[in-house]
This record gives structure tokens, sequence and C-alpha cells, in this order.
């Protein structure tokens, strides 16, 4: 057996991240009704793109990241809490920095 037993501490990483995506989510249908076929940059401005591009991306892509951030929560022992925090907001920082091309496509 490798790894030992898996604690609850140990999953509340890959959770943290779910209830974020879910939160981008229910805030997307809340505020837009969904994803409507916009062309283009949606007619917004950069910042505004580039948030409602990190909103979307976090909501579809951090759930696929959960399974990286548990392995992640399993390999650190101290500090554990900020790590967390910094590996998901640097994750959401290449994804919007990944808008800029976007934006000006």
């Amino acid at each position: 057996m490798t790894g030992g037993p898996v604690t609850v501490r140990s999953r509340a990483g890959p959770a943290g991240l779910l209830v974020v995506a879910v939160a981008a989510w229910v805030w997307m249908v809340m505020r837009w009704g969904g994803m409507r076929a916009t062309p283009g940059t949606m007619g917004l401005g950069l910042p505004a793109f580039l948030a409602v591009w990190t909103l979307m991306t976090s909501a579809m892509m951090l759930p696929a990241t959960a399974p990286v951030a548990a392995l992640y929560a399993r390999t650190i022992t101290v500090h554990r809490a900020p790590r967390m925090v910094v590996f998901t907001v640097a994750y959401l920082l290449v994804w919007a920095a990944a808008g800029l091309p976007a934006y000006g496509l």
C-alpha cells in the first residue's frame, strides 16, 4: 500500500476545487442564463472578458484538476491549506493569461 490511509484533510483540497467550480457554474447560470452563443469577445472590454473567461474556465477545468490537487495535497505535510490556495490561484492565473490571446483573436 502506498501513501497510507486517505484522511479527510487530504480530501479537503480537491473538495474545495469542486466547490469553487460549482460556485462558478451557479454564478454563470444566474448571471447570464448559461453560456450563450455569442460572437468573439461577447462585446466585452478586456478586463470584463478576462473575468468572464476565467470564470468559465474555472467552472470547466477545476473539476478536471481535482485528481492532481489530491495528489499534490498528499505530497505536502505542512501548511497544506495555504499551498492549496496558491496552487488554485496559480492555476486560474494561467488560464486567465490564456484568455489574452483568445481576446486578441
